[in-house]
């Protein structure tokens, strides 16, 4: 709103910006191995945060909007997609953690597994849908071999709240191990200046 004795400037900014790992970075590995982690590491912790409010929301749903669930289980299919996916690549990147670095045993390496794990099925999932049911699933006997209780695409949500991805994987309880991470990590990145 303007008055007669007043301007109204508005300044945009425009520009790149650059949003995935840092390629600025110096040659340092280590130093890129902390970035890199740290980057994967938030990217999990968010996406966990998406996939339990976008279950939350369509449990909340159930009862009362029933023509809204074919788009809720859609965003929540997909959020947990994605979700795996940071997973994966947090998964690959810890693999080459420094050995003397704190953040080797920060997360439970089960829980990444199972993760890049379920993404693999939910890549592979023209053969659920549309293979007879004699045919194998590569994916799945995979995760069912080492995670024989997890159960693609299905969230589990317990009266305290907690989701579990896959009836194995205890959203909650893998965000805290993730702060932890994050924390080890950022005194790495900091150690490492």
């Amino acid at each position: 709103m303007t008055t007669p004795n007043t301007v109204q400037v508005t300044f945009r900014l425009s520009g790149s910006m650059i949003r995935s790992t840092r390629p600025d970075l110096p040659v340092d590995r280590r130093r890129m191995w902390a970035f890199d982690a740290l980057y994967w590491t938030r990217s999990l912790m968010s996406q966990l945060a998406v996939f339990r409010s976008a279950v939350n929301e369509e449990i909340g749903l159930l009862q009362v909007a029933p023509s809204q669930m074919p788009r809720l289980a859609a965003r929540t299919s997909f959020a947990e997609h994605v979700t795996m996916v940071a997973a994966n690549h947090l998964f690959d990147v810890l693999k080459g953690t420094p050995r003397n670095s704190a953040a080797r045993t920060a997360i439970p390496e089960a829980d990444l597994n199972c993760l890049r794990l379920l993404r693999d099925v939910y890549e592979h999932w023209q053969q659920h849908r549309f293979a007879p049911p004699e045919a194998p699933r590569q994916a799945e006997q995979a995760l069912k071999q080492l995670y024989p209780t997890a159960e693609p695409w299905q969230a589990e949500v317990h009266p305290d709240g907690r989701v579990l991805i896959a009836r194995f994987v205890d959203v909650s309880a893998l965000i805290e191990k993730l702060e932890v991470l994050e924390g080890l990590l950022q005194q790495e990145t900091e150690l490492s200046r």
